[in-house]
């Protein structure tokens, strides 16, 4: 138990560094590499790892830009808020078999050859290791970043991306439930597509001047692959997404970059959620 716990905490501050690691390449902040390994490793310092690690990499973001000091401050609080309330049962809940530092090295050594696809990359493979799912993962992340890259760009999900993105995940993930030693269930993975396409589509009629149809149809490819890994990676993973795209509009519009009334692009948030509950539900099995 001593063990998993420790294995758990390293699970958790790797991924801590992953995420500062990813919001500081996307927003072009120098020396993101070296400050996504600071993080992941003083984060692990029981009480007072987050204030240590937060500190100078809030200073770098402020000397790069004001919205990238806002951005990484809304970074600290989300992962804070996302990791105490769902990450940390999620991984604590049961015994941590993958190496966490593994996982580290994978994603540094990714944003070095790649940059944010890199990242992702190295994240899922150090994550997943050598389980069938993992081909599924790795031919849908260069899909995912593009979907996120688009979204950002035209606030726009295509079709001619969404839907093979969905076929694609649904198949994959159906030829891994064949193969042994696979970590997850084929049909967790429907109810999860379908429950989360559904929650979606209920947010869109609620709210359709906020929410595009593509982000419905995203959403089915964000619940299967996170329903692969069970229900409670299906709750992290969508909660995850839609915190962090609270807190980046919060920052938007204390910045006055944007109104209440401004449409923002959910994708890349629906696709970094996604990641993290992969990578959690991953590392917990």
């Amino acid at each position: 138990q001593v063990t998993s716990y420790v294995l758990g905490t390293f699970a958790l501050s790797a991924m801590f560094g992953i995420v500062v690691l990813i919001a500081m390449l996307v927003l072009g902040v120098p020396f993101a590499v070296l400050v996504g390994l600071w993080v992941a490793l003083v984060a692990m310092i029981p009480l007072v790892g987050g204030l240590i690690a937060a500190v100078p990499t809030i200073v770098i973001a402020l000397l790069h830009s004001p919205t990238a000091f806002v951005v990484m401050v809304i970074v600290f609080v989300g992962f804070q808020l996302i990791e105490n309330h769902f990450l940390y049962p999620v991984i604590m809940s049961r015994s941590v078999r993958m190496n966490p530092l593994w996982v580290l090295l994978s994603v540094l050594i990714g944003a070095n050859l790649g940059g944010a696809l890199g990242s992702t990359l190295g994240a899922l493979a150090g994550a997943v290791g050598a389980r069938p799912e993992l081909a599924v993962w790795l031919a849908l992340a260069p899909l995912g970043v593009l979907l996120a890259a688009v979204d950002r760009a035209v606030h726009r999900l295509p079709d001619a991306l969404t839907l093979p993105a969905a076929a694609g995940c649904l198949a994959g993930l159906g030829i891994a439930a064949l193969l042994p030693g696979h970590a997850g269930s084929w049909t967790a993975a429907l109810l999860g597509g379908a429950s989360t396409a559904v929650l979606y589509f209920l947010l869109f009629v609620i709210n359709p001047a906020g929410l595009g149809f593509g982000d419905v149809k995203l959403s089915a490819t964000v619940g299967l692959a996170l329903g692969w890994y069970g229900w409670s990676t299906v709750a992290a993973g969508v909660t995850a997404g839609l915190l962090l795209a609270a807190l980046y509009a919060t920052a938007l519009v204390a910045a006055r970059r944007a109104g209440r009334r401004s449409r923002l692009p959910l994708g890349p948030f629906l696709l970094a959620g996604t990641l993290l509950g992969v990578c959690a539900g991953a590392l917990s099995r």
